[in-house]
């Protein structure tokens, strides 16, 4: 089974099984987006033919051939194998209240919204635009209103990256005040007495030794003599406060976010997205015909294959994903595709994990 996505494209598979009209079991499922391949190899557990299945149980009681008879139908039912492909910008238009493919240009906006609902686990409540009133109900077509609701999802992507931003920030500063604690309570820690001791008598000395260098080195050079005299003075405070190493000094201030609001995101063609057939097709297809139970396809086939199949050349065969799946992704726009590589069952989870989150974020309406 082979997954693979073009560039700045993105979709979630989902493979499982049917367990019944209504319900559909995801045993594994992917992200697949910017080039990634995906390869899942595909188990096969052949079963007996109706026939040879008949003859099997033809010497037996009439109550152990209804038996065995329901146990074959349970079997095929539930091993019913499926493949759920879901596309991420039609339901992220829904999710958001936008109108009908206006996040098909918007690349950089579909990315920023899948990172904070897979990566942040932010509720689509913050990033929904607003309530949609009388006038401006749901019709096809554009509308005054419609670049009014993207500029407003816009808005809220930045103001959340901002605040995750300045999160980032203050525990950063946090980070750095422990550790700068941490370094100062080991230095004042009985067991290093003695080279604090040696570091506060040999300080003054090395730090005079070099100011008398870096003059020997200025006046070799020509340098001015307001140069000499700024150098003094940055060496006498070095020797002052090497000649008092325990003096606690005073917590660096978190540095103050100097990075502007980032302007509004830059709407990129996708052309050859358009001329290659892209994966992003808005038109729904709804084959399967209202309440349609895919779990009696399998006994139905059964039945036929044992009326017309005379000579047992169609086997039924259980169908289950392998546990070596191999990955092909590309690091970066301009890096060659790397080597592919084979997942763990570690892997395997946390795939599945962010394929579910993804499902559980697109399907909050």
């Amino acid at each position: 089974l082979g997954a693979q996505a073009r560039q700045f494209s993105s979709f979630i598979m989902l493979v499982g099984t049917i367990k019944s009209a209504t319900e559909f079991e995801a045993k594994f499922g992917v992200i697949v987006k910017d080039k990634d391949d995906f390869r899942i190899p595909l188990d096969v557990e052949t079963i007996p033919t109706p026939q040879e299945f008949r003859d099997a149980i033809e010497s037996l009681s009439p109550e152990q051939q209804d038996f065995a008879r329901a146990f074959r139908g349970m079997q095929l039912a539930s091993t019913l194998f499926a493949v759920l492909v879901v596309q991420i910008k039609p339901q992220l238009e829904r999710l958001l209240r936008l109108p009908s493919e206006s996040l098909t240009k918007e690349i950089r906006l579909t990315q920023d919204l899948t990172e904070l609902f897979i990566k942040y686990q932010i509720p689509a409540d913050l990033l929904t635009c607003g309530a949609v009133v009388g006038a401006e109900a749901e019709s096809e077509g554009s509308r005054p209103g419609d670049g009014r609701k993207l500029e407003e999802v816009k808005g809220h992507v930045r103001a959340m990256r901002e605040l995750i931003a300045a999160s980032k920030e203050k525990e950063l500063a946090e980070a750095r005040q422990v550790a700068a604690h941490a370094v100062m309570t080991a230095v004042k820690h009985p067991q290093f007495e003695c080279l604090n001791d040696f570091a506060a008598a040999s300080a003054p000395i090395m730090a005079k030794e070099e100011c008398k260098r870096e003059k020997v080195k200025d006046s070799a050079r020509g340098k001015s003599a307001v140069r000499h005299q700024s150098q003094a003075a940055a060496c006498e405070a070095i020797a002052a406060s090497a000649a008092n190493p325990f003096q606690q000094p005073t917590p660096p201030q978190a540095e103050a976010s100097a990075s502007a609001s980032p302007s509004t995101s830059r709407s990129v063609q996708e052309t050859h997205h358009e001329r290659n057939g892209a994966s992003n097709t808005r038109e729904p297809h709804q084959r399967a015909q209202a309440g349609l139970d895919y779990t009696l396809l399998p006994t139905e086939m059964d039945r036929k294959f044992e009326t017309f199949d005379v000579g047992n050349a169609l086997r039924p065969s259980i169908l289950s994903a392998g546990k070596e799946w191999k990955l092909r992704a590309q690091p970066s726009l301009l890096a060659p595709p790397a080597a592919p590589r084979t997942l763990r069952a570690e892997e395997h989870r946390s795939e599945r994990g962010r394929a579910l989150d993804l499902i559980d974020a697109l399907t909050r309406c």
